[in-house]
């Protein structure tokens, strides 16, 4: 499966945690998909809830193949333990981490590395 020499046809999905769990959300977000080969794109993983509800609503509705990449993988956090990416680029630890598009109450996002964040008391 090489992502490089694949025709992209454009279609988008920017797909929220909290609107994963709600099927108005991912009808609103997916189109029709049928014979189609897809590949989801998280920025991480974590439980695996958000990309379960995705890869199964791509499934339900005929993906032909769905294959999962994703820049970080928490697998320390997963309560799926049937989900996995097909391309991780790095695992990290179970810590909160920001940075390249992560962020923590509209911070850090634009970090151009990945970090963990570590909360003070003061």
């Amino acid at each position: 499966y090489d992502l490089a020499q694949r025709k992209c046809d454009g279609e988008k999905a920017a797909l929220q945690a909290a609107e994963a769990a709600e099927a108005d959300g991912l009808n609103r977000l997916m189109k029709a998909v049928a014979r189609s080969e897809r590949l989801i794109a998280e920025d991480i993983i974590d439980t695996g809830m958000t990309l379960a509800a995705v890869r199964d609503s791509l499934a339900g509705r005929g993906a032909k193949q769905i294959k999962v990449c994703a820049l970080l993988d928490k697998p320390e956090r997963r309560i799926l333990k049937k989900i996995e990416a097909d391309y991780v680029g790095f695992s990290v630890p179970d810590k909160f981490v920001v940075g390249m598009g992560l962020d923590y109450d509209q911070k850090y996002r634009n970090l151009p590395y990945v970090g963990v964040l570590e909360f003070v008391d003061e």
